[in-house]
């Protein structure tokens, strides 16, 4: 039978102290998940169209899921906020800063 063995690391004492697992596996990300994130105080509801949920979707099945996740639908809603801000007034629209 085999059995796992604990880590080890120095405690601020400088002597060795068992870790947990949990403690050592931890994930290394900048930011919580969207879905631990606090409700955003100002929303901007984006209505998804229907180009945009085609693109969830596909992106959903690329990943090997039969419906998107909100992953998906976050990503799907921001690449839809930025064509429109494309559309309506970008820096490459305004023709007055430019000869």
């Amino acid at each position: 039978m085999i059995r796992a063995v604990a880590l080890i690391s120095p405690n601020p004492r400088g002597l060795l102290a068992p870790v947990s697992w949990l403690g050592s596996l931890t994930l290394m990300a900048k930011s919580t998940a969207p879905w631990k994130q606090p409700k955003p105080k100002q929303t901007s509801k984006t209505q998804l169209t229907p180009e945009s949920i085609a693109k969830a979707k596909a992106a959903a099945k690329r990943a090997g899921r039969r419906y998107p996740n909100l992953v998906d639908n976050m990503n799907a809603a921001r690449q839809q906020r930025k064509a429109e801000e494309g559309k309506t007034g970008g820096r490459a629209s305004r023709t007055s800063d430019h000869p």
